[in-house]
């Protein structure tokens, strides 16, 4: 027989309610704020008790909050070891907390912290609000993603100003909730967007301050640090500086406020916000106290006041901090957990003037005024007081100029034979500066817009393949999202690192320079946009894709179908580094392999290479092995993975497109399974026989005269259309006029081929034309994947699409 198992969930532990009661073995008047209602059969309505006084044991609880059931046995491990060893924890901090003692304060610092999570979470309300973010999602993994996602508060509630305020001179006391810790914004009125059940502000806002009552006497209030230091000007939904998820963080634990003891009003101010933001229940000592709004009359924006700590004690919070290691590292950390320091060479100076229509747009994107910002709202719109992706893209292109003398006349093949180890070295060094550690790369990645027709790119990043793969598909949509092959040296150990070991980074920096120069007319025209790796600038979300994609490829073996673009361009970088070896071990290499070949024909054969490798603009004019016998780091950019291409993708509202069978097999995978609204949609798509150029110049001359623009419009129509619908009938109606339009524009797209053909083009302009079909994937509602949802949650920001609702690939017909 199983043994007895505890189906009786407590989500407010019954430890924490003992903390409120007036004596040992003393009740809680337990309120019910929406009663259950019965209607009699003669039409009366009978609303049944609204309270009851009760002890802990039955409050605040639930039947099979957290248990589970498997093949029909009851499973009660989540109640039991997860919740039994952080409410141990729980425990002792909050009475070290309440008593001052810092040296157990010292020892549960961090532990405190991750129970106010897992408080937060574990309520129905905090489970409501984590199914939300989660489409389709069960309960098993409901709970399994709230053991994730339960610390991911604790870095920007341990950089906040701590106060405890006292009601020991008080008549009054605090109460408990059935969501105990208690998010409160001035900007926010429960009757706001931002606390429609079950969200609350994001913690990450200015104006947000958590609330958390320790005990009848004591209540925990924590507060952004730049708004309690001016709380009048302050934007209170715009983020804090650095607002981050499960990062790493330096404190003063000592630091604490304590000097308030407050009076019964400002305590009935206190639990009324408290009593706004409960889902239901609401407990006291003495029912009196549960009724703070027969006290207080007064806006919700005033009842903040309260929660102000005083400004003469602001002192113990903030700062800067340096630490010493006996190895001789050091660490730095500003008040607000950066840890670089002056960074005005990337803020924009401020704009007085008006911004025209048809100016170029604040936030960078190169776009005017009038089609990119001027009429979005706050919250659509990326930060516009930083230099955005496509300005630093623009700085780096430069700097690149300059460090490699293109700027000053030097040709390629001057480059591929001067190619210095400190030119990769200062190359680097730039991409660093441009991509300092603690970028946070989301705010600055473009938000979703209707009107524009964006896409990411998943697949292999090089310049022998970039021309086919990204640069042709620049005539069919507004935007391309392209990952950025330059690494970042920030987190690289030194023997791998390009600024400290730069030597066997020559081929690599050779063929990223030449692959920036490829796409910089499309970067500067804003078509392009070329973006850092945010794993290279955010150390945890690194650690969480890398760990997701070990799990989900476990066992897993490539094919060779799979494995061919790869393998091939690899050959060729081997081919190419083999051929750039000092010339006594390319003869030797030669005679070994052909002994019966002649001195004189060895030599020619020796020549051939040499003029081979002349013509490559690949190749290194310059042995490839140095000094120290050191030879080249090849690196396969086959980006972004999986994981990382969702999370882009939603955030940026952008259609995923990949060239690559394998990315595109691990996309099928979680696409729907049986019959979809848009199957027929997409089988008819896919069997369109589309147009590409690979000729940058043709593309641009292309787009400058406006052609195959009712076709980018349709396409982009067609995304909009998807993943709204759930009725079959009303989706054939959209079907049947999305193909109706699609046949016309695809008919005006063949005449505006013919007009290209027609044009005076530069003779050393060849073209690179070749047709392609693109499949198409529309399951309904989208790509959901629950790993990728939980990045978005923790790393992502407001603003993202639920699911990525198209996915391409494009397969060459006559290539």
């Amino acid at each position: 027989m199983q043994k007895s198992v505890t189906r009786k969930n407590h989500y407010v532990p019954e430890w924490y309610q003992k903390r409120f009661l007036l004596s040992k073995g003393s009740k809680l008047c337990y309120l019910n704020l929406h009663p259950d209602k019965k209607i009699l059969p003669n039409g009366k309505e009978v609303v049944f008790n609204s309270y009851h006084w009760w002890s802990p044991s039955q409050c605040f609880c639930e039947k099979d909050l957290y248990t589970t059931f498997f093949f029909g046995l009851i499973n009660d491990e989540i109640e039991k070891y997860l919740f039994g060893e952080i409410d141990t924890f729980g425990f002792a901090a909050i009475r070290a907390f309440i008593s001052n003692d810092f040296l157990s304060m010292h020892k549960t610092f961090q532990e405190f912290f991750g129970y106010l999570d897992a408080q937060k979470i574990r309520t129905p309300k905090g489970l409501n609000w984590l199914q939300t973010k989660y489409p389709g999602i069960n309960k098993i993994q409901l709970l399994l993603e709230m053991q994730h996602i339960r610390q991911m508060h604790c870095t920007m509630w341990v950089e906040a100003t701590r106060e405890i305020v006292s009601a020991e001179d008080s008549d009054v006391k605090f109460i408990i909730t059935d969501h105990p810790v208690t998010i409160y914004n001035a900007a926010c009125p429960p009757d706001s967007t931002h606390c429609k059940y079950p969200d609350d502000p994001l913690i990450s806002f200015k104006g947000s301050q958590t609330i958390f009552p320790l005990d009848l006497n004591h209540c925990l209030i924590l507060t952004n640090l730049e708004y309690a230091k001016d709380s009048d000007s302050q934007d209170l939904l715009s983020n804090r500086t650095n607002a981050r998820h499960f990062d790493s963080t330096i404190s003063r634990i000592d630091a604490m406020i304590r000097s308030r003891k407050i009076e019964a009003n400002d305590v009935n101010k206190i639990n009324l916000i408290l009593k706004c933001r409960a889902r239901r229940y609401v407990a006291a000592a003495q029912k009196e106290w549960l009724f703070p709004e027969k006290e207080i009359r007064c806006e919700w924006s005033e009842l903040g006041r309260v929660l102000m700590p005083p400004k003469n004690e602001l002192h113990h919070f903030g700062g800067e901090i340096y630490v010493g290691y006996e190895d001789g590292r050091t660490h730095y950390q500003d008040a607000y957990g950066r840890t670089v320091g002056d960074l005005s060479y990337l803020k924009k100076p401020e704009r007085k003037e008006k911004v025209g229509a048809n100016d170029e747009c604040i936030c960078g994107s190169g776009k005017k005024y009038k089609k990119c910002c001027r009429d979005k709202k706050s919250g659509e719109m990326p930060i516009t007081n930083v230099r955005s992706i496509r300005e630093r893209n623009l700085m780096f292109f430069n700097m690149l100029m300059n460090i490699l003398g293109l700027s000053r006349g030097k040709t390629w093949e001057d480059i591929r034979a001067e190619l210095s180890d400190k030119q990769v070295a200062d190359i680097h060094k730039a991409f660093e500066c441009l991509w300092p550690k603690g970028t946070n790369i989301i705010e600055l990645l473009p938000m979703p817009d209707k009107r524009v027709s964006r896409v990411l790119y998943a697949g292999l990043i090089d310049p022998r393949t970039i021309l086919q793969n990204v640069i042709s598909y620049s005539l069919y949509f507004d935007e391309i999202l392209v990952m950025n092959p330059f690494m970042n040296p920030t987190y690289i150990k030194p023997e791998y690192n390009p600024v400290e070991s730069p030597a066997q980074y020559k081929q690599e920096t050779l063929k990223n320079a030449l692959l920036f120069m490829q796409l910089m007319p499309f970067i500067e025209k804003g078509i392009i946009n070329l973006i850092p790796d945010p794993c290279s600038l955010n150390l945890q979300l690194q650690k969480q894709i890398w760990e997701m994609a070990q799990s989900r490829l476990k066992g897993l073996k490539l094919s060779d179908d799979q494995m061919a673009p790869m393998k091939d361009l690899c050959m060729d970088d081997i081919k190419r580094m083999m051929s750039g070896l000092p010339e006594e071990s390319l003869r030797h290499n030669i005679t070994k392999a052909l002994p019966d070949l002649s001195e004189d024909d060895t030599e020619k054969v020796l020549e051939y290479m040499k003029q081979q490798r002349k013509a490559d603009p690949l190749a290194l004019l310059q042995p490839s092995v140095g000094k120290k016998g050191a030879g080249q780091i090849l690196i396969s950019h086959l980006t972004p993975n999986f994981e990382l291409g969702f999370f882009l993708a939603q955030l940026t509202g952008a259609i995923l497109y990949t060239d690559n069978q394998f990315r595109w097999e691990e996309i099928l995978k979680v696409s729907n399974k049986g019959q979809c609204l848009w199957e027929n949609l997409s089988k008819k798509m896919s069997a369109y026989e589309f147009t590409f150029e690979a000729n940058s110049f043709i593309c641009l001359e292309m787009r400058k005269a406006g052609k195959l623009r009712d076709l980018r419009q349709v396409l982009h129509k067609i995304f909009l259309s998807v993943g709204n619908e759930t009725d079959q009938t009303k989706a054939n109606q959209i079907i049947s006029t999305l193909l109706s339009e699609l046949d016309s524009s695809y008919n005006q797209a063949q005449k505006d081929w013919q007009w290209m053909d027609k044009q005076n083009i530069d003779s050393a302009q060849q073209s690179y034309r070749f047709l392609g079909k693109i499949r198409f994937n529309i399951p309904d509602q989208g790509f959901s994947v629950n790993t990728v949802n939980r990045l978005l949650l923790c790393y992502g920001r407001n603003n993202y699409l639920k699911s990525v609702l198209l996915a391409m690939n494009m397969k060459p017909t006559n290539n």
